[in-house]
């Protein structure tokens, strides 16, 4: 046995000694072989997917269709491929969702579609994206929900996605703004202040709206009135939804709550009502500040003073910001800190 192979490797070099051209020549076919196969199995990774990509699709508006901008930002990606994230359609309210799809790391098929709408204030369906990633062009193109004509293509542009999340943690309690609310059939611009005095873990918030008139309204639309609201903040996409649950000072019997849908985004929020926008800034608290004008004056002092002699005419909202001292009552001793506070302001 041992003979036996000594001899066959003797004779392959001898092969190999005779014949080296031909050897080189094997060499190199294995080579160009091998490089070829690479080039033609793409090899992508979770980091080629993951980040923010941008583009246009044909979307449809009833039986008409209509050419889109979206942008994609992708969160995650595991080891299989699949990812997800949110999405945003450029719009006059520019909607947006949570998506999930599937991305193949030899091929570069690409798939994704909707799961669960964060805003969606035109009342649209999820779209199915399916297309290839070009190796060449850098971009994913493909169809509409498999639809020929109705096309999409998305280019990457950051290898890093857009975290959209809100710290619940530091969350702030005070948001002051506008929005657009009704007086009968006529859209009417008001100011609007809501204070969170409570948010739990999983986002539920219960707090008190301040409704007062906007100078960019006419006189004759001008309402005051203070409610109690209910709502909930989703952590990840920053969305807040606020609807009053309970009047404190009504503005009229025929008067109704507004429901706020809106994006938190860097110390503001924008979203719409039923009737249009919906803007804020938030606040620091203003302990002290019974009238709402950002500023500590003698005018909140004697809004205190005569809650305390008559405990009448005194909005239960007040409450929050007339206890200077926490202690969950309103007394003399807010009083007092209350006299500081504005005597020593500017």
């Amino acid at each position: 046995m041992k003979k036996r192979v000594f001899l066959g490797a003797v004779t392959a070099a001898a092969m190999m000694l005779s014949c080296g051209s031909f050897t080189a020549f094997a060499a190199e076919a294995d080579t160009a072989t091998t490089s070829e196969e690479t080039s033609e199995t793409a090899s992508y990774s979770a980091e080629t997917i993951i980040g923010v990509w941008e583009g246009t699709y044909i979307g449809t508006t009833g039986s008409t269709e209509v050419e889109r901008k979206i942008s994609f930002s992708v969160d995650q990606c595991d080891e299989n491929g699949t990812f997800s994230g949110i999405a945003i359609v450029t719009s006059e309210k520019n909607e947006r969702y949570y998506f999930s799809g599937t991305f193949d790391f030899e091929t570069g098929d690409f798939n994704l579609k909707g799961t669960k709408w964060i805003f969606n204030d035109s009342n649209w369906g999820f779209a199915g994206f399916g297309g290839k990633y070009d190796t060449e062009l850098e971009q994913i193109a493909g169809l509409i929900d498999g639809e020929s004509g109705r096309e999409f293509t998305l280019k990457k542009t950051s290898d890093s996605f857009i975290d959209y999340s809100v710290d619940l943690g530091k969350m702030s309690r005070n948001w002051y703004g506008e929005y657009d609310g009704t007086d009968g059939d006529i859209t009417v611009r008001r100011n609007i202040k809501f204070s969170i005095t409570d948010i739990t873990d999983n986002g539920e918030i219960k707090g008190t709206g301040i409704i007062s008139p906007s100078d960019k309204a006419e006189a004759q639309y001008a309402v005051d009135g203070s409610y109690y609201f209910k709502g909930d903040i989703d952590e990840k996409s920053g969305k807040i939804y606020i609807k009053g649950n309970e009047w404190i000072d009504r503005p009229s019997s025929n008067f109704s709550f507004a429901v706020f849908n809106g994006i938190i985004t860097d110390g503001t929020i924008d979203g719409y009502t039923e009737e249009g926008l919906w803007k804020m800034e938030s606040t620091d608290v203003l302990k002290g500040d019974l009238n709402f004008d950002n500023l500590l004056t003698v005018a909140d002092l004697v809004a205190l003073q005569k809650y305390l002699l008559t405990e009448n005419d005194f909005n239960k909202s007040l409450f929050y910001y007339a206890d200077m001292n926490d202690d969950e009552k309103v007394n003399a001793f807010d009083l007092i800190l209350l006299r500081q506070a504005v005597a020593k302001r500017p």
